[in-house]
């Protein structure tokens, strides 16, 4: 059975976007883009495997040098999405010093269909097909998403509030059948 290493990168921090940001309870440095940057061209290099890095474009404007240092490496594509999405993905949002928890299913989703998109448009229309993929998901698909969740949520109204439980297994079962359809219908 022949197998294939999918790697992809999410690069999305964006320097002073989030006043204290930490991750596990250490502030973040300015540099981190940067710093990545560098070091994944090194690693890539040394076990010969290729990846994808997602970046918004703000990121991309803002790193090119680095960015041309792993598109010379010949083991990268550079795919943008969205210029930026702040806080798109946020789960959690607090005030003061913000703490943000990104939703990693989100993430995934995109990452692997950003993949697919990049192994099956053709080189001179990927640019546009990412555009399509992005405006279709994060346009209708949010729109549509924020209509079957204000039913969801008027479905499950109680009068002490709402049934948490039976509102978070609308989702499990629509991911369930979604799995389905995707293991009997989606050939790569």
């Amino acid at each position: 059975m022949k197998s294939t290493l999918v790697i992809g990168y999410d690069v999305e921090r964006i320097p002073g976007r989030v006043p204290g940001e930490k991750w596990v309870g250490r502030p973040v440095p300015e540099d981190t883009t940067t710093r990545f940057l560098k070091q994944i061209v090194d690693i890539h290099r040394a076990v010969n495997v290729p990846a994808t890095i997602f970046m918004v474009g703000a990121n991309i404007e803002a790193h090119r040098r680095e960015l041309e240092a792993c598109l010379a490496s010949g083991l990268f594509e550079i795919a943008q999405h969205t210029h930026e999405h702040y806080p798109l993905k946020s789960v959690v949002e607090e005030t003061g010093s913000r703490v943000f928890l990104k939703g990693l299913a989100f993430a995934f989703f995109f990452d692997a269909a950003f993949i697919y998109v990049n192994r099956v448009a053709p080189p001179e229309i990927r640019g546009s097909a990412q555009a399509l993929y992005t405006t279709v998901t994060l346009g209708l698909g949010l729109f549509v998403g924020t209509r079957i969740t204000g039913a969801v949520m008027d479905r499950f109204r109680c009068a002490s509030g709402f049934t948490w439980r039976t509102i978070f297994l609308v989702p499990c079962f629509l991911l369930a059948v979604c799995a389905l359809a995707f293991i009997f219908f989606f050939n790569l």
